[in-house]
């Protein structure tokens, strides 16, 4: 089996020089293949890495939701999270996840009370009108430390 993904090269306006790339995966049904794009093109090697950086993200997610659906995640650890670590640096990584229900699991995941940190700390420097603190502020229920 070959390589699954590939570049996708773009051709330009009749004459024109514009390089665009786009990043592709091969799909063989039957005796033929096909290349899928996957990335929109792009004219860069930075936006190329945008691009490349989301579809990681994206199979990241895929990733946590698995362990979730397994049973395998613990106590928060598998999205990096340790009980060690400040309530900052709990959210910066909550706060990163763009998957609702791996963001609102692994936040109920942590014991008792370094979810009280980490409210405490959203509620107390982040803009709960905006972002993933909006999201935390609307789900959070003070009584149980947990989000609904």
């Amino acid at each position: 089996m070959g390589n699954l993904f590939d570049l996708v090269e773009i051709q330009g306006p009749a004459g024109g020089q514009e390089k665009r790339l786009r990043v592709g995966i091969r799909v063989t049904i039957g005796d033929q293949e096909n290349l899928c794009a996957l990335t929109p093109p792009v004219d860069s090697v930075g936006k190329l890495t945008r691009e490349i950086t989301f579809l990681k993200q994206e199979l990241d997610d895929l990733l946590e939701r698995a362990e979730l659906f397994f049973g395998e995640a613990s106590r928060g650890t598998a999205a990096g999270l340790r009980p060690d670590m400040s309530a900052a640096e709990i959210w910066t990584l909550l706060s990163e996840m763009r998957d609702e229900e791996t963001f609102v699991a692994r936040f109920n995941d942590l014991k008792e009370e370094k979810r009280r940190e980490v409210a405490d700390y959203v509620f107390t420097t982040c803009n709960v009108f905006a972002g993933r603190a909006s999201l935390f502020s609307a789900r959070y229920n003070e009584e149980s430390a947990r989000m609904e």
